[in-house]
């Protein structure tokens, strides 16, 4: 009887995204125009649009912000419908629609992305990386050799992403850094004193649900994945009180409800601080330019702080706390645990070790430091020259 459980499974399973992805979203009837690119999933779009405003677009949406009718109608037709891939579907309707040059993408991590050449092999298909990707929460704790897994070119933050990403699907790695970062002239202005730390908090989850499965199967909860920003919060509030220093925190999300300042607040108690929400895709580099000094735990920000020359401080220390080392500095590259700048372990003497440095450092000894180690971690091409060159060179127009 266990095939008829797994059927019955794989039909309420199918169900469940028939509901969400066809019947929730508002509804659309037009059918998409024929255009140079089919832009996958219109969450990308602010991010490409400078690039890509010259040409013939249309966005696919992800069942979120809208669904179109026709395309839908289309889906019961192909044999991946009746396969319960739906989204896989409608995706293929869309793009016959289109009848595109390239098929074009920001979100690097999407795993149903890399198959899309094998069905489409006339269509150039384009990634941009655009953070950091992990075994946890993350494509590469589930993604899998595949044949089917082709993307002609792949735009990549660093060399060994790079070769990372090249185990798994077949096609050419560019290695240009990130797209944003690319994107922003870095601003010639005076530094603000002070630390500004770079947030990468979660809301928690209801009833205490884990936020993750590590690799042995053991549930991580909000408590203890986030544990580690409050501990380095924490440090940075006395440090900063005892180095007359002010705390500046770079927020996450645009905090309507107030949840994330609010963290923040419980463990900043005597410290001089300032909270910035979110505003736009790129307010937090003007952030970056104006800073002192970066701190960072993981994120993504402080390798794109990196490439734009800031001092910046790697608390790389979650994993050792959660046991994944896909959270170390600079993963998926081998660095020691403790570096000028980084650490991989959650020690205050380390902490006090690495801001007395950037603190002390003249800008030439951080510089000099720095280079030996900025340009493997994040590539920097300000104005984005290959990206740019490769759109010409397969659309045949010239948007300089």
């Amino acid at each position: 009887m266990n095939w008829l459980k797994a059927l019955v499974y794989r039909l309420w399973s199918g169900l469940k995204v028939g509901y969400n992805f066809f019947i929730i979203p508002p509804k659309r009837w037009r059918l998409p125009n024929k255009s140079d690119i089919v832009v996958y999933d219109i969450a990308s779009l602010e991010v490409l649009l400078p690039y890509i405003f010259l040409y013939s677009y249309e966005c696919i949406s992800m069942g979120v912000e809208f669904i179109i009718v026709p395309l839908v109608l289309r889906t019961i037709f192909k044999p991946s419908f009746w396969k319960g891939k739906l989204i896989e579907a409608y995706t293929d309707c869309f793009i016959q629609a289109v009848n595109p040059k390239i098929v074009l993408t920001i979100i690097d991590n999407d795993i149903a992305f890399y198959s899309i050449s094998k069905r489409f092999p006339i269509v150039k298909t384009i990634f941009v990386q655009n953070g950091c990707r992990g075994k946890i929460m993350d494509n590469f704790s589930i993604i899998y050799k595949s044949n089917n897994y082709y993307v002609d070119y792949m735009f990549v933050l660093n060399n060994a992403i790079g070769s990372y990403y090249k185990k798994f699907i077949s096609g050419q790695v560019m290695v240009t850094g990130s797209i944003k970062n690319n994107h922003i002239t870095l601003l010639d202005a005076d530094d603000e004193p002070g630390i500004l730390f770079i947030s990468q908090y979660d809301k928690e989850p209801v009833n205490n649900n884990p936020m993750c499965i590590d690799a042995d199967g053991k549930p991580i909860y909000w408590s203890t994945f986030h544990g580690v920003d409050a501990q380095v919060v924490s440090f940075l509030n006395t440090w900063c009180s005892e180095n007359n220093k002010v705390l500046r925190i770079c927020g996450r999300t645009s905090d309507k409800e107030g949840l994330e300042s609010a963290f923040f607040a419980k463990w900043i108690t005597s410290a001089q601080w300032t909270f910035s929400p979110l505003s736009d895709t790129f307010s937090t580099y003007k952030l970056l330019d104006s800073a002192e000094m970066v701190v960072v735990i993981e994120s993504t920000v402080g390798f794109e702080a990196l490439a734009r020359g800031k001092k910046t401080a790697f608390f790389s220390c979650r994993g050792a706390i959660i046991n994944v080392d896909a959270f170390k500095f600079g993963w998926p590259i081998e660095f020691p645990d403790t570096g000028p700048f980084w650490t991989n372990i959650a020690d205050e003497k380390e902490f006090k070790r690495i801001l007395g440095f950037l603190n002390m450092a003249s800008n030439d000894e951080w510089e000099s430091t720095r280079k030996l180690y900025a340009t493997d971690l994040m590539a920097f091409e300000p104005g984005n020259g290959k990206f740019v060159a490769l759109l010409e060179q397969l659309l045949g127009t010239d948007v300089a």
